[in-house]
């Protein structure tokens, strides 16, 4: 696998003093998971002066969802509906083919042929931009004959070169054909990644490709990394034995650029049509992988809210289907993890979390998805390692396929993205007192015990008395460290652990407002939150508790059965072992 490493630090851990190198880990960046999430998987460009065609056969064939943005005839009109389309709106800043932060929103771009220097130059310097970002993002590319011009970085021409708007994405030079009409045969190299996905018969050839004054490409070598998928078997002309279909991808992040000479698109049926459906599908297999938005400190609040005209795609709005990732580095001993999704606007945000590998829908092993605003996923304790967060946007548009094929309608709001906020907390883990942070910040221990033990508390137990007061508790621990560990932050006299070193205990001990509890105090504390958060301790006893000391006399590994004295029950939906009833594992 591919990995990046980074350790960062926040800039307010560092003003509040906080260590958070002995509380977190390096994270590891895993940097060979493809992208998952998109809006649709393919988007064909029929735009100004490019072949008419709406639909082709292989999108059905492989189960592609698709859309087609259609404004073939040069008219001014066209002009300005693709120009809304590719370069963007009030109503959808990014336009159709990113998402708010730039990312791609379809996995392939497929161009029609026609005529490349027309189109390319229509699409305005903002469009092409805007087509290379996908590419650069991690969307693939396939042109059929001008659409194969126009990924290319010019044309050779009497000895030179010329460029009509093309888009650069193949950083090499085509040639021009200058015949029209012609059916060669294709050879499929033994080495093509084609064939991974068909066999075309055995033979390595598929016969009668039409082609219409599409390219070839003779320098194609003078490019590093240039594939050659077909050559042309044409022994009349001049591209005899040249490749008529090559395949780059200029690195892992990037999308594969697949320019093809001829035009195998609207086959319906046989090698051919295979043919094309093979390059769809070595498109989709060279789709750039997931990225992650940042690495989330302990406590962090991340503010995702910023829209596409911003220039911040590290804190940008989510795009409908979009998925964005999340990294944190959780340490051995972590315990009480929290990981929070606000959605900041009324949109139906997913949050999900996986060990290791990136949490897309399929991948994750713990999940939130239900229409509230706010959702957290808690754990008492978690592997140490790297955890990857994903939050999903699971709003989208509705297409109602018009005269220029692109319609939404419904919740179109989400085009410019959904605002939300992100965060992780713990407590514990190396460098951090056994004993810190036990209460939230600003709650006071007592005030905790009491509101927990209000009647009503615990389902079918009597209301309690206040005829049996605490005023020690005893945890029993082997980290001295804990010792003058606050543990209450309100009133005139603040309570602080102690440490015993000959009996290897802390003990919490309250010389002010006394700590009331139930004579069955077993039912008060196998609930008690206040404990569940104590970081590295077991309860070993309590004084003044008759009932609660003897029953921890006994074996600490036995089962116990919880007696209620006054009505001769035994509760067994709370029989644990001791040391588990009280940490809530």
């Amino acid at each position: 696998m591919k990995h990046l490493c980074i350790c960062l630090l926040s800039a307010a851990a560092l003003l509040c003093g906080t260590s958070l190198a002995a509380q977190e880990i390096p994270v590891t960046i895993r940097t060979d998971v493809p992208n998952k999430a998109f809006y649709k998987d393919l988007l064909m460009d029929t735009g100004v002066e490019m072949s008419d065609y709406k639909t082709m056969p292989v999108t059905d064939y492989l189960n592609l969802s698709t859309e087609t943005f259609f404004c073939p005839e040069t008219t001014a009109e066209n002009m300005e509906i693709q120009r809304r389309f590719i370069c963007g709106t009030s109503e959808d800043l990014n336009g159709i083919l990113l998402y708010p932060d730039g990312a791609p929103r379809y996995r392939i771009i497929y161009v029609n042929g026609g005529l490349a220097s027309y189109h390319g130059r229509s699409l305005t310097a903002t469009g092409r931009d805007r087509y290379r970002q996908f590419v650069a993002e991690g969307g693939s590319y396939i042109g059929s004959c001008a659409g194969a011009f126009m990924a290319s970085d010019g044309m050779v021409d009497k000895g030179g070169y010329t460029n009509y708007g093309y888009l650069g994405l193949w950083p090499g030079l085509t040639n021009d054909t200058n015949v029209y009409d012609i059916y060669p045969t294709y050879i499929i190299p033994e080495d093509s990644p084609l064939l991974r996905y068909y066999d075309f018969g055995g033979d390595n050839r598929v016969d009668s490709m039409k082609h219409w004054n599409g390219p070839y490409f003779e320098h194609y070598d003078m490019v590093p990394g240039t594939e050659v998928l077909a050559r042309n078997d044409y022994p009349a002309y001049k591209y005899h034995g040249l490749p008529s279909v090559i395949a780059y991808k200029a690195s892992a992040a990037t999308g594969r650029v697949i320019p093809c000479g001829g035009h195998p698109e609207q086959y319906k049926d046989g090698e051919r049509r295979d043919f094309m459906a093979a390059l769809v599908k070595y498109a989709l297999d060279g789709l750039g992988y997931a990225r992650v938005k940042g690495v989330l400190h302990n406590g962090e609040t991340r503010l995702m809210d910023k829209y596409s005209n911003e220039d911040d795609p590290a804190h940008a709005r989510i795009g409908d289907l979009q998925c964005h990732h999340f990294v944190f580095g959780l340490p051995e001993g972590a315990r009480d993890i929290v990981v929070r999704l606000e959605a900041k606007e009324d949109f139906n945000l997913s949050l999900r979390l996986a060990n290791g590998t990136f949490a897309f829908r399929e991948d994750a092993q713990y999940a939130v998805e239900n229409g509230k605003r706010v959702k957290e996923l808690r754990f008492e304790t978690l592997e140490a390692g790297t955890w990857y967060i994903g939050v999903q946007c699971e709003e989208t548009v509705t297409n109602f396929f018009g005269n220029h094929g692109i319609n939404y309608v419904g919740r179109t709001a989400v085009l410019n993205g959904a605002p939300y906020t992100i965060s992780v907390s713990w407590k514990g883990g190396p460098g951090e007192a056994s004993g810190k942070a036990i209460l939230r910040t600003g709650s006071d221990f007592n005030e905790i015990i009491k509101s927990l033990a209000s009647p009503g508390f615990v389902p079918g137990v009597r209301p309690i008395s206040r005829d049996s007061l605490i005023r020690r508790i005893v945890f029993r621990t082997s980290d001295p460290a804990a010792k003058g560990t606050l543990v209450s932050e309100r009133g005139s006299a603040p309570v602080y652990a102690t440490w015993d070193a000959s009996t290897g205990t802390i003990t919490v001990a309250t010389p002010a407002a006394e700590i009331y509890a139930n004579r069955t105090a077993s039912h008060m504390f196998s609930y008690l939150n206040a404990l569940e958060e104590i970081e590295g301790l077991s309860c070993l006893n309590t004084s003044q508790t008759q009932y609660f000391d003897s029953m921890f006399a006994a074996d600490s590994s036995a089962v116990k059965m919880l007696h209620k004295p006054d009505t001769g029950l035994f509760d067994k939906r709370r029989a644990r072992t001791s040391n588990d009833m009280f940490l809530g594992r």
